[in-house]
């Protein structure tokens, strides 16, 4: 439910050639009757025809691409970025946070991060990932962005088995029952 409807989100952005740069779990609320809400758009913005230079967003939610200063990227970081957040949604950390990405050894945590982006294997414990979210999430994590699932647009990853329980025309249309509605006296000072 909750990576369907993140996933509409990055498509609606990405159908006005919006790429988002920050998606990350700290960035998706729910409202009041438990939908999910993207926010912090700070550095969102249009794609220009020759791409975008630079890092932007948080490290380990970074595409290998933003970590080249000299590569031009697109809309496909964000679906880099969306496979950290589904695996940090079913796992609890992003995959370039886990202790296999500080075994890498650089003693400055960033580097570390910067080198499991760039080079890790991303570990897919059984316990936690089923062969549908790791089938997802390998093609998500594709270091080519132009062979990144979602590189076609959204419609791909929809059609990923991950997603096969879930029926999109309900998703969109806001009909489906979200699993949890926040009580009302949980808000940010509680």
């Amino acid at each position: 439910f909750y990576a369907g409807q993140v996933l509409l989100a990055l498509e609606h952005l990405h159908s006005l050639n919006i790429v988002y740069r920050d998606l990350k779990p700290e960035n998706v609320l729910l409202d009041k009757r438990g939908n999910c809400r993207v926010s912090d758009m700070g550095l969102a913005c249009q794609v220009p025809q020759q791409g975008l230079r630079g890092r932007c967003g948080t490290r380990g939610y970074w595409a290998p691409e933003m970590l080249d200063k000299e590569k031009r990227y697109g809309l496909e970081v964000d679906w880099w970025s969306y496979g950290c957040t589904i695996y940090q949604m079913l796992f609890g950390k992003s995959p370039f946070r886990t202790d296999e990405a500080k075994a890498l050894k650089p003693e400055d945590t960033r580097a570390s991060i910067d080198l499991a982006t760039l080079t890790m294997d991303v570990p897919y414990p059984k316990k936690t990932f089923d062969d549908s979210a790791i089938a997802m999430l390998s093609e998500l994590f594709q270091r080519d962005p132009k062979k990144r699932l979602g590189s076609n647009g959204a419609d791909e990853i929809k059609l990923s088995l991950f997603f096969s329980n879930l029926d999109w025309g309900v998703l969109e249309n806001g009909s489906m029952e979200p699993p949890f509605v926040p009580n009302r006296d949980i808000n940010a000072q509680s």
